[in-house]
């Protein structure tokens, strides 16, 4: 057929690079928002918990775009092999070289991916730790000695009534940060700006320090004669002991700390080294999981920059296609912007996608919206179109089923060929292939498409449909 015998044309000559590295291209398009972390006023630890949950879900919630936007792009990719396997001549090869595309960007998209989950997966636990450690904080604030009223200390100093430090916890009876049995206790919004650098508060918890009088929280309190309730230090007698007791209180305080990520003298990021030696979690455990938290921060913002899926048609027209075309025609120093090069290269792509690069939008795009596979190829009622699909086992089977077809097809035709073959004279020119639909209607315009061989022009007709093949 003319356009195929062009394009054949134009890939010989002078080419000293297979088209095959046309069909490698990858066309990654990316997008430059960055990690959406959440921000909420961090007024105990149980919002802690819920910022470093809101993280972590944000953190998995990209990985499966990114993952999803993969699989996006291999089932386009399947889709145009299917398409490719039917069509004949220059829209097989468009078709072909698109689904290159799309199998390199997915290929790229879940190699990034790949490399990068181990470090968000050590991040997701990093954050499930901390998280868990701030909702044990929350509920080892509630620790505390009990009072024991002021009595005689023959009472307390009996074997059957002796004096008791009684500890007593109150954990949350809805569970850990549950504001009911269903609802967790949610944090309230920030009213304060976003922070520029990633920033976390945590809480963390230290033995309490007992008061400084007798009466005060977690002291003995004597006195001569007084029993009852310890109320202050007003309860107790300095050296009187006749009657005594204990002040309680909570033995444990929780202190609110904010980790920023900064640079190190290395050149490298790293949170701010918080808590200490006898506060739990201590600083080197705070130290530890901060710091695969932020390599999942990092990681997170690098894949959700790779989740936009590009356009057939910005693949048609993308700078990347056009200098890996010019290599290919003109050799592996050449550039589309090549004086000599560029007007090749246009005219390749013309024959290829049409007068311009949005013509994919009426033939490959609008042949994958309306193609429909028979029921030979992927079962059902064999009413289901190839845009429809999107089982990657059916997509595979239409494209078996048309690949085979076609070869079946070519190998009947040989055989008549054969058998009807004879001598021709030396003036016999042999006739010319009629056009087949798809190879005209890449023409939008009357002038173009009856200059193609085999075609002609209806203005009447709906558009992307006015050029069609000759009637013989």
């Amino acid at each position: 057929m003319y356009r195929q015998k062009k394009l054949q044309k134009y890939v010989a000559a002078k080419t000293t690079q297979p088209l095959a590295l046309v069909l490698a291209t990858a066309m990654l398009t990316t997008s430059c928002q960055g990690l959406q972390r959440p921000h909420f006023q961090i007024q105990e630890a149980c919002d802690a918990a819920s910022y470093l949950r809101q993280l972590s879900t944000q953190a998995i919630s990209a990985t499966e775009s990114s993952l999803r936007s993969a699989i996006s792009e291999l089932k386009s990719a399947l889709a145009l092999q299917v398409l490719a396997a039917k069509a004949t001549g220059a829209n097989r090869l468009a078709a072909n070289i698109l689904a290159a595309s799309r199998q390199s960007t997915a290929t790229a998209k879940l190699t990034a991916l790949a490399d990068k989950l181990t470090a968000i997966g050590e991040g997701l636990v990093g954050t499930g730790v901390l998280a868990g450690a701030q909702e044990i904080v929350a509920e080892l604030t509630t620790l505390t000695v009990q009072d024991a009223n002021l009595d005689t200390a023959t009472t307390y100093t009996t074997t059957a009534t002796p004096l008791k430090v009684t500890p007593k916890l109150s954990p949350n009876v809805n569970g850990m940060c549950m504001e009911s049995a269903e609802k967790r206790k949610e944090p309230q919004a920030a009213k304060t700006p976003r922070p520029e650098q990633p920033t976390i508060k945590l809480f963390t918890v230290a033995a309490e320090t007992p008061g400084s009088q007798t009466g005060d929280k977690l002291t003995l309190c004597g006195h001569g004669a007084n029993t009852g309730a310890i109320t202050g230090p007003s309860s107790c007698a300095t050296g009187q002991t006749t009657t005594i007791g204990l002040r309680g209180g909570a033995i444990l305080k929780a202190t609110q700390v904010t980790t920023t990520a900064q640079q190190t003298p290395t050149g490298t990021q790293a949170y701010s080294k918080v808590g200490g030696a006898e506060s739990v979690p201590s600083q080197a455990s705070l130290t530890a999981e901060l710091a695969k938290i932020l390599l999942m921060e990092t990681n997170t913002v690098a894949i959700e920059r790779n989740q936009a899926v590009t356009e057939l048609v910005d693949i048609a027209s993308s700078s990347s296609l056009k200098d890996l075309l010019a290599k290919t025609l003109d050799g592996e120093s050449a550039t589309y912007n090549n004086p000599e090069t560029k007007p090749k290269v246009d005219a390749f792509l013309k024959d290829l996608f049409g007068d311009k690069a949005e013509n994919v939008k009426t033939t490959i795009e609008k042949d994958l919206k309306g193609l429909v596979p028979p029921k030979a190829a992927i079962g059902g009622n064999g009413d289901k179109k190839l845009e429809t699909i999107n089982d990657p086992k059916e997509l595979a089977d239409a494209q078996i089923y048309y690949t085979v077809k076609k070869f079946v097809d070519e190998q009947e035709q040989k055989k008549k060929n054969i058998a009807g073959s004879s001598c021709p004279a030396k003036t016999d020119k042999p006739e010319e292939p009629k056009k087949t639909a798809d190879e005209c209607k890449k023409h939008t315009t009357e002038k173009p498409c009856r200059e193609e061989t085999g075609c002609d022009f209806d203005d009447k007709k709906p558009e992307g449909e006015g050029c069609f093949p000759k009637e013989n």
